[in-house]
């Protein structure tokens, strides 16, 4: 293959591709490109997403549009009030539903529940229980 290699043993590749653009090939590594882990020989990708404090009553999560990666929901007492969960794209309680869930007075163990959705308004969590649910969101 034509082409010739700098200091640190990259390969630049003389060849124009079908739109006249140069190519260029790595062959050699060196140094390391963002994410890479060398030693491993993967690209590692990292999810980062910001999350909302428990809350026990209705309210706006993100007032703008992102994306929800997850709903951290538990009981706050040993007998919730049977009640619902609501899930919006939206500022407040209207518009697009993006979930919903009816508890019962029986108590559960803490649950994520993993959407990785866009919402294009906002995010706004409604509960009609009595603050004995928490309810938390991992999103950006």
């Amino acid at each position: 293959m034509p082409g010739k290699k700098d200091n640190d043993q990259t390969l630049y590749d003389d060849r124009l591709d079908e739109n006249r653009n140069k190519c260029v090939a790595i062959t050699a590594k060196t140094v390391a490109n963002a994410g890479e882990d060398v030693t491993a020989d993967v690209q590692k990708v990292e999810q980062r997403f910001a999350y909302s404090v428990p809350q026990v009553a209705s309210g706006v999560i993100k007032s703008s549009a992102g994306f929800l990666h997850a709903l951290i929901i538990s009981c706050n007492d040993a007998a919730p009030t049977a009640g619902t969960i609501d899930v919006y794209d939206n500022t407040s309680a209207t518009g697009n539903k993006i979930f919903s869930w009816t508890l019962t007075t029986t108590a559960f163990t803490p649950v994520s529940l993993v959407f990785d959705v866009w919402f294009n308004v906002g995010l706004y969590v409604a509960i009609t229980t009595t603050a004995d649910v928490n309810v938390s969101a991992s999103y950006r």
